[in-house]
């Protein structure tokens, strides 16, 4: 309960106990009930006014506050708002409180099945001004207020139920955001509408692009097999990786001294330009997909398959450094027959379709 009431009423209109007389010379009644009331301007406690007689009225500083509250708002005419919800960038943030500037204030103007206790005019648009102490809207007249569609904020003065100066209100109640509270902004629901629309839109999108991936894979696969059983070799690569071209292999691998990997690889021998180094199994490829030892491990080592072994170490070397190439200049090959990379599917691994043979 408010015990102190610093506001009564004088002629019809609202005045504060400083600009009274004391006692009953302050002609005022009180603004809650219109009972008589007593100007109490002692020298040891707060100025305030008191029921003359003795009343059962409650309330009577609560509804002083409200009608002061109005009051400021109808003279000053501006407002720091809190912030809202926006859509900027396919997110929801939240903008800085600002202030506003009405163009016009009404004050319990009824509109629809409201009357609100202030109506601010901004721009040709209306909000609604609530102004709480005690009583706050409730679940019912929130769902009506959200089905009618005009901007409403609430102004919680419950802080300053137990006694207040007009200029602490007007700070509190022009100034502070801490105490405001959207209860419906058009606004913010446009922006949520945008932001769950484009949510949707997304997830349209990715589904539709999954889908289109999926059979992507799909339909390379089939590629693939139907290349393979014509004869043609796939080559694989890490992406950003080279690639070592069979055409320039064979071509190397001819130009070098007889001997069975210069043999195997130039009569088109498939080798994927790796050497396997195994301290305990020695060095070797893969050729044609069978393993080819290129060096014997340490303990079966003699004068001949090591002299064996860097000869065709050194054949290797050169086969690979004359056939690698950037994976790309695949493509303008005329043996270029496809790859994952040309269907544009985003992998770590490019698969070439070689049609060499």
């Amino acid at each position: 309960m408010i015990t102190k009431l610093p506001y009564g009423i004088k002629g019809g209109e609202l005045t504060s106990i400083h600009n009274v007389l004391s006692g009953l010379d302050c002609n005022c009644v009180c603004p809650k009930c219109g009972s008589k009331l007593i100007a109490r301007k002692g020298e040891h406690k707060t100025h305030h006014f008191a029921h003359y007689h003795e009343t059962n009225c409650e309330g009577a500083a609560e509804t002083a506050l409200h009608l002061v509250a109005k009051e400021i708002l109808i003279q000053e005419k501006k407002l720091v708002i809190p912030g809202r919800l926006m859509f900027k960038n396919g997110s929801l943030i939240k903008n800085n409180s600002k202030e506003i500037i009405f163009d016009e204030v009404r004050s319990e103007e009824k509109t629809g099945d409201f009357q609100p206790d202030i109506i601010g005019i901004d721009k040709g648009r209306e909000l609604f001004i609530e102004i709480a102490v005690t009583h706050f809207i409730d679940e019912i007249k929130h769902e009506k207020l959200i089905k009618y569609g005009t901007s409403t904020l609430e102004i919680n003065l419950e802080a300053l139920k137990d006694g207040f100066n007009t200029e602490e209100l007007k700070q509190y109640l022009l100034e502070e955001t801490s105490n405001k509270q959207w209860i419906y902004n058009s606004e913010e629901e446009k922006a949520k509408k945008l932001y769950y629309e484009n949510e949707t839109s997304l997830d349209t999108f990715e589904n539709q692009n999954e889908k289109k991936w999926e059979l992507k894979v799909q339909n390379f696969e089939k590629f693939k097999k139907e290349n393979i059983k014509a004869g043609f070799r796939i080559i694989k690569v890490d992406i950003g990786e080279n690639v070592y071209c069979p055409l320039k292999m064979k071509n190397t691998a001819k130009s070098l001294p007889k001997s069975y990997i210069s043999d195997r690889i130039g009569n088109g021998g498939v080798w994927n330009g790796v050497i396997d180094d195994k301290r305990r199994f020695g060095m070797y490829i893969d050729l044609d997909n069978k393993k080819f030892p290129v060096f014997p491990p340490d303990n079966m080592r003699t004068d001949t398959n090591v002299k064996m072994g860097k000869f065709y170490f050194h054949q290797l070397n050169r086969i690979r450094d004359k056939s690698i190439q950037n994976y790309r200049k695949c493509i303008r090959c005329k043996f270029f027959k496809g790859s994952n990379l040309d269907l544009d599917l985003t992998l770590d691994e490019t698969e070439i379709v070689c049609g060499y043979k």
